[in-house]
């Protein structure tokens, strides 16, 4: 009798995933390389564009696998509102069992739509807060009251993300942090000589929401309290380039310096050179610029509306909280700081302490952890 060895068992096929976004982060770009090496999973991530027209981003080679849709969008204030109807079209060639999506625009309903049609569980992955979403019209509200329900998973960057989810019904049980962070590794080494140094910076675009000016007025306030001449680094770029620069000239205390938008690989030289950064944003969802700070042991003074505000910069800890508007106490805080020593070393520290926990690594495992979550809601196809 002639023995039959039986055949070999056919693995499962790798779970398909789909991530619908805007566009390609600096500060998502590793994380999606590091999730995406998964070898279980098939993930895909659809972006409606490119590049922002306000965004000068440069970031990681991109390992993943990304697919550009047709630019199709509506600028709206400072953000850009997209319609990609070709998404439907990318969907149904990936067949993903999981769609996340990362956020309620027109491109985001259709792929809500097509995960309900076709048996998909959905994720979302979004940054914003409580806060962020104050301005909301009722029919956005309403938007999200219809979507959430049908959400499988939720990835957010801080307890404030959580928070939301939690305030339209999430269970805490389907909810993941996948930080927003810098290269932690990059910052914090270089030495500048003394000459080169600043008191202040100032890192974002220069638009009215991150309240740069605002920022000039600190300075020159410092300046005065101190009795001496203060510097200022204006890192960034936007359409108040001009009118802040014009402004400047104005601060007779003040030393500025203005070096333009920073790509990613000159931004630790430049905070290497500060003291004290100042984040005055109206609302910031999270801010990354925190991170890098923090990260090279440049304490921050921030609004309560930024994300980071109580996590990663907690008041008096490793930095200071103050209202936007309150010229006062942003004075008193970034000159305690320039002042006292003692006070600058101990929340130069815990500024590092804190931020390590906010790497790439850690980002992309509760990441993974939602994708997870997600893929267990349905049943594998083979």
């Amino acid at each position: 009798m002639t023995n039959r060895s039986s055949a070999p068992a056919q693995p499962l096929a790798r779970r398909r995933v789909a991530l619908v976004t805007n566009n390609p982060p600096p500060y998502r770009v590793p994380v999606f390389n590091a999730v995406s090496d998964n070898p279980a999973w098939d993930v895909h991530f659809i972006f409606s564009a490119a590049r922002e027209p306000d965004r000068a981003w440069d970031f990681d080679p991109i390992r993943f696998k990304a697919h550009y849709l047709r630019e199709r969008y509506v600028a709206s204030s400072d953000t850009f509102i997209h319609f990609n109807i070709d998404v439907w079209k990318v969907l149904r060639e990936i067949r993903p069992e999981l769609v996340f999506l990362n956020g309620f625009n027109p491109t985001n309903i259709l792929a809500f739509l097509y995960a309900r049609m076709h048996g998909a569980a959905l994720g979302m992955l979004i940054d914003g807060t409580i806060s962020t979403e104050l301005r909301l019209s009722r029919w956005h509200r309403l938007l999200r009251r219809w979507m959430y329900p049908h959400i499988d998973t939720f990835a957010g960057p801080s307890e404030a993300t959580l928070q939301l989810y939690e305030h339209y019904g999430a269970p805490r049980s389907a909810m993941f942090k996948s930080h927003l962070c810098a290269n932690n590794a990059a910052y914090g080494h270089g030495t500048v000589p003394q000459h080169a140094k600043a008191d202040l910076i100032f890192c974002a675009r220069f638009i009215a929401e991150k309240s740069p000016s605002f920022a000039l007025q600190v300075a020159d306030g410092v300046a005065r309290r101190l009795g001496r001449a203060v510097s200022i680094l204006m890192v960034g770029s936007g359409p108040l380039d001009d009118s802040l620069r014009e402004e400047a000239k104005g601060y007779t205390r003040l030393h500025v310096e203005f070096p333009g938008f920073a790509k990613q690989a000159e931004l630790p030289g430049l905070y290497a050179r500060a003291r004290v950064l100042l984040f005055p944003t109206v609302r910031d969802a999270w801010g990354v610029v925190a991170n890098e700070a923090c990260a090279s042991g440049v304490p921050v003074v921030v609004t309560p509306t930024a994300g980071v505000a109580g996590e990663l910069v907690v008041d008096g800890d490793s930095g200071y909280v103050r209202p936007l508007g309150d010229l006062q106490a942003w004075v008193d805080a970034a000159t305690q700081l320039l002042s006292d020593q003692a006070l600058y070393d101990r929340m130069s520290a815990r500024s590092r302490e804190l931020v390590a926990e906010y790497t790439f690594d850690n980002a992309a495992r509760g990441l993974a952890d939602a994708i997870g979550h997600g893929l267990d809601r349905v049943k594998p196809h083979r």
